[in-house]
């Protein structure tokens, strides 16, 4: 501190003899000095002006010397910060369903029955013509005519075939065709034929057989001819050539005949139909 005040003390005399040189009674023409002055050589200072006291800041130093204190710099203004949009709660996800796998269902079988078509059933005659109903044996003229019928089956195409049955319904029979009591004096036994379809009507009297339906599909009668009129056959492995689509065509042409074609007594020996149907049970796949 003592030093301190001796420093001022020291200043403050400077100051004033340097005031003292400026009087109007000293020389004129003096020109003021140029270089520091004594109490800036004291204190380190180079650059000489007016009013230094007054223009320096000045700390006092720990061991009593004193030092420019450094001005502050001006704190710079903080940008307020822009506030944080909240953010929007993700909706959670929902998880997917499983998928059930498709089950596929058998379809379901159904039986049906086919009528022949008109166009191609009816009696043909031997020797050329016909006649009106569903006939097989002779006339009274010693004429022979046989019965054909056809079906056809197109709609089981494409489809498992579990049972197919043709069936005859008999509606007359005159004379004595078979002659059970004397086989020789008949017409012998009926042959039932799945012939080659015709598709322009009615076959001809000797169409191209491709079997006999007791033959085929009754091993035992092989050969043997019916001793009556037929009722009900079991043609279930013909008919799934056409559910497989393997067969020639969709119809089942049939015909039915007597062995002979006539015993010549003179006397009408025939069997007559109402009607013939074929009925399949299938299920399409």
């Amino acid at each position: 501190m003592a030093r301190s005040l001796a420093a001022l003390l020291l200043v403050s005399l400077l100051v004033m003899a340097s005031g003292c040189g400026k009087s109007d009674g000293g020389p004129s023409g003096t020109t003021p000095p140029t270089g520091p002055s004594a109490g800036d050589a004291a204190f380190g200072k180079t650059t000489p002006g007016a009013d230094d006291l007054d223009e320096q800041p000045w700390e006092l130093k720990p061991g009593g010397g004193q030092t420019p204190t450094t001005p502050t710099t001006p704190t710079v203004p903080t940008t307020p910060t822009t506030p944080t949009t909240p953010t929007t709660p993700t909706t959670p996800t929902t998880p997917a369903t499983p998928t059930t796998p498709a089950t596929t269902t058998p379809a379901k079988a159904v039986t049906e029955t086919f009528a022949s078509v008109p166009a191609g059933t009816g009696t043909k005659v031997w020797k050329g013509g016909g006649y009106a109903g569903l006939l097989a044996g002779d006339d009274a003229n010693n004429e022979s005519f046989r019965a054909f019928w056809t079906f056809d089956l197109g709609k089981v195409k494409s489809s498992d075939i579990q049972k197919a049955t043709l069936s005859f319904t008999h509606k007359r029979t005159a004379g004595d065709p078979f002659s059970l009591s004397s086989l020789g004096l008949g017409l012998g036994g009926i042959r039932v034929w799945i012939v080659r379809y015709d598709s322009t009507g009615l076959p001809r009297f000797g169409v191209a057989t491709i079997t006999e339906v007791q033959e085929l599909f009754v091993p035992e009668l092989a050969g043997e001819p019916l001793r009556a009129s037929p009722v009900e056959f079991d043609i279930t492995t013909y008919v799934e050539r056409i559910g497989q689509n393997m067969a020639t065509d969709d119809f089942v042409q049939l015909m039915v005949g007597f062995q002979k074609t006539s015993n010549n007594d003179g006397k009408a020996d025939f069997v007559e139909w109402e009607k013939a149907t074929v009925t399949v049970t299938y299920a399409p796949v």
